[in-house]
């Protein structure tokens, strides 16, 4: 009788071990889900700012490449005819 009774303590310490285990994972799950969200959320902004950067240094030498002093200073050599 006095196993039975040791078996049961141990099931209830048990139980409640792994109850409060659960608990924990809801809650370490549920801020790790924000957190990844966070960083998605993130990312996705910094990889639009990089476009709109690319884009406008695109512009920029376009710009720079049609300048009357661009074209003056790297302008095409003549090539001799033979």
């Amino acid at each position: 009788m006095e196993s039975f009774l040791k078996m049961d303590i141990f099931f209830f310490i048990a139980t409640i071990a792994v109850v409060i285990l659960v608990i924990i994972s809801i809650f370490v799950g549920y801020y790790l889900i924000k957190i990844l969200k966070n960083v998605k959320d993130s990312t996705d902004a910094l990889k639009d700012e990089m476009h709109a950067a690319g884009a406008r240094l695109g512009e920029i030498e376009k710009e720079i490449t049609e300048s009357a002093i661009f074209k003056f200073i790297f302008r095409k050599k003549k090539t001799r005819n033979k």
